[in-house]
Order: C-alpha cells, then sequence, then structure tokens
C-alpha cells in the first residue's frame, strides 16, 4: 500500500498543501524567541505530530530549521539567505560599522546572530591600528552560555525567571562583558541587536581584546554605539 504522504503519489493540490504547511512551520519557528517541541508545534499549528516530524527532516536538510540539543526547534541561519537583497544590505550596514568599531577600539570586532544554542560569527574585522590583536574567524560557533556575544544575545530577550546574574546584569547596562570565557587572557564586549523585523534572527556585535591594557570602559561606550548604529541602518 503506498505511503500517502509520499510526494510522488500526491496531486498538484496535495503538494501545495505540503508546501503551505512547510511554511507554516518556518514561520512560526522564526516567530520564536527559543526552541519548541514537536507537540508545540502540532497543537499551534493543528497539524498531526508525524506530519510535522516530515516537515522538520525537509526544513533541517535545508537549513530551514535546527534541532537543538534539548530536542527543540528553532529556525536555521539558511532562513538568513532567503532575504535575498537584504544580503548586501546586512553587509552594507554591518561592515562600515564593525571597521570604525575595530579600529577605534583596536580590537578585533565581530557581528554574530543565534543558531539553535549556539552563536555563529557571520562578520569579523580585524583592527589596522594595531600590530597584536585576537583572531576571530568567521563562521566560528560558540554556546549562548559562552562569551560576551552569547550573553547580549540572550541579554536582549525579554526578562525571564532562571536567567543568570551575567544577563541580568548586561540586559540592565545594555552591553554583556566576559572574561577569559571564549580565549584564555581576552576580554570580550558585545550588544544585542534588533535587526529588521521581531522575528528576524537574533544578533550581537562587539570586540575582543587582550585583557592585559583593554579599555573596557571604551569598548562599552563604541559597542553600544555600534549596535545602534547597525540597527538605524537595518
Amino acid at each position: 500500500m503506498n505511503d500517502p504522504t509520499d510526494l510522488q503519489n500526491r496531486t498538484p493540490n496535495d503538494r501545495s498543501l505540503t508546501l503551505d504547511r512547510g511554511l507554516k512551520v518556518v514561520k512560526y519557528l522564526a516567530a520564536q524567541s527559543d526552541t519548541v517541541s514537536v507537540s508545540e508545534i502540532s497543537g499551534n499549528l493543528g497539524l498531526h505530530r508525524q506530519a510535522v516530524y516530515r516537515l522538520l527532516g525537509t526544513l533541517e536538510e535545508h537549513g530551514l530549521a535546527v534541532k537543538a540539543a534539548s530536542g527543540g526547534y528553532r529556525l536555521g541561519l539558511a532562513a538568513v539567505s532567503l532575504a535575498g537583497s537584504w544580503i548586501p544590505r546586512l553587509e552594507g550596514a554591518v561592515r562600515p560599522a564593525l571597521r570604525m568599531l575595530a579600529d577605534t577600539c583596536a580590537a578585533t570586532a565581530f557581528f554574530t546572530v543565534r543558531e539553535g544554542e549556539e552563536y555563529v560569527a557571520l562578520q569579523v574585522v580585524e583592527p589596522t591600528t594595531t600590530d597584536f590583536h585576537i583572531a576571530y574567524r568567521p563562521g566560528t560557533r560558540t554556546p549562548l552560555h559562552r562569551g560576551a556575544g552569547g550573553t547580549a544575545i540572550l541579554a536582549g530577550r525579554p526578562a525571564r525567571d532562571g536567567e543568570s546574574d551575567t544577563v541580568r546584569l548586561a540586559r540592565r547596562d545594555g552591553v554583556a562583558v566576559s572574561y577569559g570565557q571564549v580565549t584564555a587572557g581576552a576580554v570580550g564586549v558585545a550588544a544585542p541587536i534588533a535587526l529588521w523585523r521581531p522575528d528576524s534572527p537574533e544578533a550581537s556585535v562587539g570586540v575582543f581584546n587582550v585583557e592585559a591594557g583593554a579599555d573596557v570602559d571604551l569598548m562599552k561606550a563604541e559597542v553600544g554605539r555600534a549596535a545602534r548604529s547597525i540597527a538605524d541602518e537595518l
């Protein structure tokens, strides 16, 4: 007996229905600030659990959904590329701000977005005003609970029960500061950024510097300025 969910056995209207359901799942994931379970997706969208599992499997293959260690799902980073013309705009808004930030602070500047339980460096700019700085490669992944970039992303969310004092402090101050969490002997400062829509990927901008002699107050001020500049451009 043929599987009724097999696309080869479906009519054009059936395929349109599958596409419609898949897009609803993508939109639902995009609207969430945290991972969601299959049961939550099923209940909120009125879809059968097995259908949700199949849809999520296909979305994972295309990078549009990510399964977290907790078993829940969130929007995948590939969704950003679907914005098309937004990519050059994102580059144009972020790169100049990172260049100014890196040279003013004499530190490596970065722009990161959350994917799953990690944050990923999308853009990195190294300073031209110093002979020695910390290297940080684009594509670097770091757990959300480690480093200023992840703390800033968490601080950009509404307050919630059980969050750390570090996140609460970063939300109060508008910037997150970490010492030696990502690289020994380094200090990181980052601030959250609201992208072009409330359901866009969570992001942060910041700098890494050698802790000895680092002007943390300057880093805080310039990172806050860069975050506002990027948000205004977007």
